[in-house]
């Protein structure tokens, strides 16, 4: 019962230490329900997200991101794209720094984004807010456009005791720390990769678990011994051979009357096959030793 207890503890540990791994996983926004609107992160208090589009390409469809004031900027990159034809005739993405429709467009993008060919570098904006236009022309449904951005909030300058410092001397929330998915930007908020470290705190809990384990065995394999060599209530130790015949009253206080002053009348207890160690053996009764007649 106490290995299994121990086994089921070492399991919560594991599975408390793979969900601090994973902890501050990206929420899922779909921007088709956001259209015309804006994503808060301080309403839906969280630092980090992703949204994603997947639509017919018969609706234009706009949605703005905005970030803390105590983290006032936002980074994001491409997590996929697919978005009509390389001419942007018909499909076309815009992505601004700011909140309106005459923002500028984000420093190190194009205008107008489409075709397959996802931007590959993680970009920023100077304000707080990250703003998403997908415009269409068609006049019927052809290829699905999709797209997915992730994208956290990062402050600059001196970080708050709840954040870590990249390299690149942005400051993002501790929580985003070794996630997956960049927040830094650079990759310098986990040096390991993610797989390593899962890895790490399995094979650490594997060898813990080897280690208590056979502790634990040998505390039981002790404990047993231990009891095998204690003896039992009412026998004495170091068995011989021959018997220990002890004499009782029938009743507390009563000397016992016999007329074998070697035997009594009340309550004998016998216990067979022990003895205590050198004792010799009790000398017979006088009734049962034979006399010799004189010649």
């Amino acid at each position: 019962m106490d290995v299994i207890f121990f086994i089921a503890r070492l399991t919560l540990l594991f599975l408390v230490l793979l969900k601090d791994v994973y902890t501050a996983t990206p929420q899922t926004y779909r921007m088709e329900e956001y259209c015309q609107g804006e994503i808060s992160m301080i309403m839906g208090d969280f630092h980090s997200g992703k949204l994603v589009f997947h639509s017919d390409g018969m609706s234009n469809c706009s949605v703005t991101v905005a970030s803390w004031y105590t983290e006032p900027y936002i980074q994001f990159y491409f997590e996929d794209f697919e978005v009509g034809t390389d001419d942007c005739l018909r499909d076309k993405l815009m992505i601004k720094d700011g909140n309106s429709v005459y923002s500028t467009q984000i420093t190190g993008l194009g205008s107008k984004l489409c075709g397959s060919e996802k931007p590959d570098d993680v970009y920023r904006t100077f304000t707080r807010y990250l703003r998403i236009e997908y415009e269409t022309r068609r006049v019927y449904p052809g290829t699905p456009v999709h797209f997915s951005i992730i994208f956290n909030a990062f402050d600059v300058g001196i970080c708050d005791s709840w954040e870590i410092r990249c390299d690149n001397g942005r400051c993002i929330q501790d929580e985003m720390n070794c996630n997956g998915y960049n927040p830094c930007g650079d990759h310098s908020d986990c040096k390991l990769p993610v797989g390593s470290i899962v890895g790490i705190v399995i094979g650490s809990l594997a060898g813990l678990a080897i280690v208590m384990t056979v502790i634990v065995v040998s505390i039981c394999c002790y404990r047993r011994r231990k009891f095998r060599n204690m003896p039992s209530q009412g026998r004495v130790p170091n068995t011989t051979t021959g018997y220990v015949i002890s004499t009782f009253a029938s009743h507390p206080g009563a000397i016992p009357s016999s007329s074998n002053p070697w035997y009594s009348t009340g309550h004998q207890q016998v216990l067979l096959g022990t003895a205590y160690e050198n004792s010799p053996v009790p000398p017979m009764p006088p009734a049962q030793i034979s006399s010799q007649p004189e010649k």
